[in-house]
């Protein structure tokens, strides 16, 4: 079992695609896995917003389509900016002590470039600095002003390409955390976009999306005045943006017509949506550097689902591992250290609040009480 390779793959399926397929086909392919693992959003994502589909029902999907384990990310991991999305995610898969490969899609598929990227990202020597620096004095939003610095540096990456900026982040965290993971580049396939299948998904009707939850943060931050707290106590909520949002409240009509309210040039509509996010789901920044920085043992990970012929993967990571792995809510979270645990209770009512916004008519059934998806 020692030399099974097991590939991993950082996800959103938000929803599941085509593309979304070649890459967990092509994850398996390339390395020659034994296994594969999916670290997946589980009801909020990167956008800063709330996923289209249940993470129970996009892992059911995964679990058919070449995932043998589906781990969910914990929410302020999901729902960061891409630094903090893809470093905590690449993190995670270095400490689950069994990850022999890490796959993900790219536009480029041009693994060596963002290799040079993620070097020239870690060392920041005076060049890069120096452009970056003025960059963001003339007022260019920040990631392209890493964009010009990392240009001035010799590596140029092409615009409008997220995979690839997501694959450099990954690259960045294997490279910090001194990673024997081996990285690979999927070069992605033309199909139909999940941000198009969003969008006909939301003509019809058909899924959770941000206004389905404007009446609940609208409350949050009332109660955040209310209690005489800062809205600036919450991650990516600058005092800045805190004023506009202070502003502007008496006009607030529901979530998309708010961030449009608040966005300006060098703030753009997702910065201020994932910001608000925060406030809602009360994911602060203490929450979100003890789950990148915290030491073996601290964080968790939660299992979505799991392949029969795969269990054998659990006790491996339970083993090999070296950050909590929780396979059933109502007890493995007995094992967690206290600030781990308080921010897995969160998670659980962040997940409350998203059931209960989706199925407004159903009861509902706690997390602790559902039975391991297998499949």
């Amino acid at each position: 079992m020692s030399d099974m390779r097991v590939s991993a793959v950082i996800c959103e399926c938000n929803p599941f695609h085509e593309g979304h397929r070649h890459v967990f086909e092509e994850a398996r392919r390339i390395p020659g896995a034994d296994r594969c693992i999916a670290l997946m959003s589980g009801d909020y994502v990167q956008r800063g917003e709330p996923a289209v589909e249940d993470k129970f029902r996009r892992a059911e999907v995964l679990l058919r389509s070449g995932a043998d384990l589906v781990l969910e990310l914990p929410t302020c991991i999901a729902a960061g900016s891409a630094g903090i999305f893809a470093g905590g995610a690449a993190s995670l898969v270095s400490r689950l002590g069994v990850v022999t490969d890490l796959c993900f899609g790219s536009e480029t598929g041009d693994l060596a470039l963002l290799e040079a990227g993620s070097k020239v990202l870690l060392e920041e020597t005076e060049q890069f600095q120096s452009v970056l620096r003025a960059k963001l004095k003339e007022g260019a939003p920040y990631a392209a002003a890493r964009a010009a610095a990392l240009m001035g540096s010799g590596v140029t990456l092409p615009d409008g390409h997220p995979n690839d900026l997501l694959g450099l982040e990954y690259l960045l965290q294997l490279r910090r955390d001194g990673s024997s993971v081996v990285p690979h580049a999927i070069p992605r396939i033309s199909c139909q976009s999940a941000s198009a299948i969003r969008a006909e998904r939301k003509l019809q009707g058909d899924g959770v999306f941000p206004d389905d939850l404007s009446e609940a943060l609208y409350a949050a931050i009332l109660q955040t005045w209310l209690r005489g707290e800062s809205l600036t106590r919450f991650q990516d909520v600058t005092p800045q943006l805190a004023a506009r949002i202070e502003q502007e409240l008496p006009r607030f009509k529901g979530w998309s017509s708010f961030c449009e309210q608040i966005k300006t040039r060098n703030v753009s509509y997702t910065t201020v949506s994932r910001a608000l996010l925060h406030i809602l789901l009360d994911v602060t920044p203490e929450e979100t550097q003890l789950m990148l920085h915290g030491g073996p043992g601290t964080g968790f990970v939660r299992v979505l689902g799991v392949r029969r012929e795969a269990k054998d993967l659990l006790g491996r990571i339970a083993s090999e591992g070296s950050v909590p792995l929780i396979v059933r809510p109502g007890s493995g979270a007995d094992t967690l250290d206290p600030a781990s645990a308080g921010i897995f209770a969160k998670d659980l009512f962040r997940s409350a609040l998203y059931r209960k916004t989706a199925r407004p008519e159903e009861d509902d059934v706690p997390e602790e009480a559902r039975p391991l998806l297998t499949v």
